[in-house]
């Protein structure tokens, strides 16, 4: 079923269908992580309904946005908010697998790339490949292999990529970047409440980059009492 939820921010809107994968406050931290890097295009990798890029078009200027989603029911998702917020101009949505992209988009082309994608390795277990929400959680149609050499081929020198992914997963995604020229460049470390074990992870990293890697203060996103901490919060609102 179809539902139309307020963004609280520059009057956007988003359509969600609550058949498919609805976004979450993982979506959210990652744009808000990115959204101090300045840009003037953007790369939406596994972009779903389009959250990502219509919140750092709430909250940028960066003019141009490309939208790369395979589900065809999600890629029509974000064609139809880019066009409830008034966005056509400035969202190109792509329905296509991502692994093909840079044989149809200019590489070295984005100044930046945004990505929320499958945390769970594929091959565990018999899943639907046409199951929208299995798709989102799964790597069904892509990898993180995959994903980090697409990254590599379509950053500009110089570019940056921000990811948000299962600290499980760690240990691959840094030997991906490099293998990418990718450098790791920023870490945040997200835990739910003060007392738990850091359970997701932000990462910035920059093609062609230095080795230095900044770690910053952890992000909490619960209090004691099961609500939203306060610096959540205020990223919901900025």
């Amino acid at each position: 079923m179809e539902r139309i939820d307020d963004l609280q921010i520059s009057g956007y809107r988003i359509i969600q269908d609550t058949d498919q994968f609805c976004f979450g406050t993982d979506a959210v931290l990652l744009a808000d992580f990115a959204r101090k890097t300045r840009s003037k295009r953007t790369l939406d990798l596994c972009a779903g309904n389009g959250i990502i890029a219509l919140l750092l078009a709430a909250k940028t200027d960066t003019p141009h946005f490309t939208l790369v989603e395979i589900q065809p029911g999600a890629a029509d998702l974000a064609r139809r908010n880019a066009a409830l917020n008034g966005l056509e101009e400035r969202f190109d949505v792509l329905n296509m697998d991502l692994n093909d992209a840079p044989s149809v988009l200019e590489p070295g082309s984005f100044d930046v790339i945004v990505c929320n994608p499958p945390y769970m390795e594929g091959g565990r277990g018999l899943l639907n490949p046409l199951d929208a929400k299995a798709a989102a959680r799964h790597e069904i149609s892509c990898n993180l292999a995959g994903i980090v050499s697409v990254c590599g081929k379509l950053l500009r020198y110089g570019g940056h990529l921000f990811l948000i992914h299962k600290t499980s997963r760690m240990a691959d995604i840094l030997i991906e970047f490099r293998q990418n020229k990718i450098e790791p460049k920023t870490l945040r470390f997200l835990h739910r409440t003060r007392q738990t074990a850091a359970d997701l992870f932000l990462i910035e990293g920059t093609l062609g980059g230095g080795k230095e890697v900044r770690v910053l203060p952890p992000l909490i996103l619960y209090d004691e009492n099961g609500t939203l901490s306060p610096e959540v919060k205020q990223i919901y609102r900025s």
